[in-house]
């Protein structure tokens, strides 16, 4: 078929040593071509979720444009290099053995410089650039390059770049479940919560202030104030302030009573606990053990002088448990800037932490089945069924577990994955082999319109068929992308008029002077807030700030106190809800303001719900969308180029035979 093979293996050419080295040269830069596009693709694939593809950012979007269309140049690229060698070595057996040559040497290469992680499929990418390049060698022709090879030669590295990904993906997949979990199941944080809490207990040691925050003798202290001053100096370290929950006990010396107002534990509880918690790592002063619910628990102890007053020192306890904060549209994204353990995605997968027959933490829902699963202490295993994945690990003492999972990859995705990277390589030839028209050369490494009717019945069809698919793509993805906005904003309108609802029954007897509209409705409307996993602030009737689903943050005053001004003025004016922008931590987002009202029509406090409008992005359901009509393109692309080709034929084959009967006929004589 190839217009390459100038001489058969029956009568072989002289090919020198140059001629063989020249070929092995070539065909090793071309499978390291292969082999360089495929690490790019392992190196980019953390960006992507297969689950949903198209959720990313502009520079996902651009890598994975570039995967998609990096198959067009290295087309450029193989055809260059197998028409410069083909001449050179123009025996099949002997390319052949060039060929295999650079296959392994590629494969010594990629096995020595790069890192073991990226070997993982090096022998699948080696072994899919031979079978490219052998097929390059067999279908490349010499003179001008047709649609149909085109189209198969952009098949073969989209198929080979997808089965990268997917295999890429799916070990990344289990190895980020795998040390979830085991970071889960491991109790103690000695990498984050350990080394903060060390530097936390040498500034309470230097503080100023809290010795005079304990109040002179006899006057007992709030352990809030305590707390919230501490609170403030671990918030500089805002990986400790989020994941652990503060709570504070003093005594005086020689004191089993409480030396705080609102404390009731005495200080010999509080010794059995110390003494029943773990020294961690030789720090006299620091303490592993567990909560009752059996959270993890820090226990650091420190002495503090009354107003500096080294007669009277009180022995201070600081208890830091363990939380599983949720995450929310605004406040987790302005104040939680490092995850727990620094397990970024582990709000990607459902989880559950057992400690004993006590459940600690759960996100989504694993299955019992992968909750019992049986393994030896300090073991991780993989727990899976038909439609799920899960990691399940063991700490090395036994006694805690923790599931990291979620639903298996559907087999269309990867499908859907090749379509797409397909469907954008194809299209390039085709805006190229357009454009070909208006250059006054041919350029023989692509298909052109220029040439025979047949060539240009064969593009028209097809180029219209890309550009149909393009317009409908863009204008589905439009009105999805639009459809998922208005149903946030719907989401948020439910929201909205559920809080009030649920708290307006409680504000009915309350007066907009009373001091009772935060003790009273605030937990309530957390409480509610906190099951729909968003953020929710109340404001009394002078619209101050007097709760919030954040109220270690208000607490310190790290939220505005005072309710938004022109939110106030809408609400008061008769407007049933008010949406302002904010700006908190350079971090802009909206509020929706409503104002609750009592069995008088009186206005005693607002609620405000933070938001975002989150036009970035992209739902599942419209990357399937998009995967599916970039499935059918490709199947009417192959069905299309066959169509198109017959029929071309058929114009102009009878045309051929026209214009050749009418060369045959020559007339011998003049006229006279």
């Amino acid at each position: 078929m190839s217009n390459l093979n100038i001489t058969s293996d029956n009568q072989p050419a002289k090919v020198n040593a140059l001629s063989l080295l020249i070929a092995f040269v070539g065909y090793s830069v071309l499978m390291g071509g292969v082999l360089g596009l495929m690490v790019f693709i392992q190196r980019s694939v953390g960006r992507f979720d297969f689950t949903n593809l198209l959720n990313t950012d502009t520079t996902g979007i651009l890598i994975l444009l570039a995967v998609a269309a990096s198959p067009v140049a290295l087309f450029l690229i193989f055809q260059s290099v197998i028409r410069f060698i083909a001449p050179l070595v123009p025996s099949v057996t002997l390319r052949a053995a060039a060929l295999l040559a650079a296959a392994f040497f590629t494969y010594f290469i990629g096995a020595f410089l790069l890192p073991v992680a990226a070997q993982t499929n090096l022998a699948l990418i080696i072994g899919g650039g031979l079978v490219i390049t052998a097929v390059f060698d067999f279908f490349t022709e010499k003179e001008q390059t047709s649609f149909v090879w085109t189209i198969l030669a952009l098949m073969l590295f989209s198929a080979l770049s997808t089965a990268v990904f997917w295999s890429d993906s799916s070990e990344l997949d289990r190895r980020i479940r795998f040390e979830c979990a085991t970071a889960l199941a491991e109790s103690r944080d000695t990498a984050y919560a350990e080394q903060q809490l060390i530097k936390l207990l040498g500034d309470v040691e230097k503080d100023a202030q809290l010795p005079f925050l304990m109040r002179p003798w006899p006057i007992k202290p709030s352990s809030d104030t305590v707390k919230n001053h501490i609170n403030k100096l671990t918030f500089n370290e805002k990986y400790l302030f989020r994941h652990y929950q503060l709570t504070v006990h003093a005594f005086d010396r020689d004191e089993d009573a409480p030396l705080f107002i609102d404390q009731k534990v005495s200080r010999s509880e509080i010794g059995k606990i110390w003494e029943t918690a773990k020294p961690v790592n030789g720090h006299t002063a620091l303490r592993f053990g567990y909560a009752p619910d059996g959270a993890n628990r820090y226990i650091l102890r420190s002495k503090v002088d009354r107003m500096k007053d080294s007669g009277h020192p009180v022995e201070l306890y600081m208890f830091f448990d363990q939380r599983y904060p949720q995450i929310t549209q605004v406040y987790s994204q302005i104040f939680d800037n490092q995850a727990f353990k620094n397990l970024n995605s582990l709000q990607k997968y459902d989880y559950a932490v057992i400690n004993g027959d006590r459940l600690v933490a759960e996100q989504g829902n694993i299955p019992q089945q992968s909750i019992l699963t049986k393994l030896a202490s300090g073991q991780t295993n993989e727990a899976t069924t038909p439609d799920r994945s899960d990691a399940v690990s063991v700490s090395p003492g036994g006694n805690v577990r923790a599931v990291v999972g979620r639903k298996a990859t559907a087999i269309l995705q990867p499908v859907y994955l090749f379509c797409i990277l397909f469907g954008i390589a194809s299209a390039v030839p085709l805006l190229l082999g357009l454009l070909s028209r208006f250059i006054p050369f041919r350029i023989s490494l692509l298909p052109s319109v220029k040439g025979s009717l047949s060539r240009k019945i064969h593009f028209s069809y097809l180029s219209l068929l890309a550009a149909g698919f393009i317009v409908i793509g863009a204008i589905t993805f439009s009105h999805f992308s639009r459809s998922s906005e208005d149903a946030a904003l719907r989401e948020t309108d439910k929201q909205a008029g559920a809080a009030l609802t649920y708290i307006r029954l409680s504000a009915g007897g309350i007066s907009p002077q009373s001091d009772s509209v935060g003790p009273v409705l605030g937990p309530q409307l957390a409480q509610f807030a906190q099951s729909l996993n968003i953020d929710a602030d109340l404001f009394d009737a002078q619209g101050k700030l007097c709760y919030s689903t954040r109220e270690d943050l208000r607490r310190i005053n790290m939220l505005p106190g005072v309710m938004n001004a022109e939110g106030k003025n809408l609400v008061d004016k008769g407007e049933a809800q008010a949406d302002v922008t904010a700006m908190l931590q350079n971090f802009s987002y909206k509020t929706r303001y409503q104002a609750v009202k009592n069995l008088h029509q009186q206005t005693v406090a607002y609620i405000g719900l933070p938001y975002t409008e989150n036009k970035h992005i992209i739902s599942r359901e419209i990357s399937d969308f998009i995967g599916m009509l970039a499935a059918i393109y490709v199947f009417l692309l192959l069905v299309a180029a066959g169509v198109t080709y017959l029929v071309s034929n058929s114009i102009t084959d009878p045309i051929k035979s026209v214009a050749q009967k009418i060369h045959a006929v020559q007339l011998q004589d003049k006229n006279e």
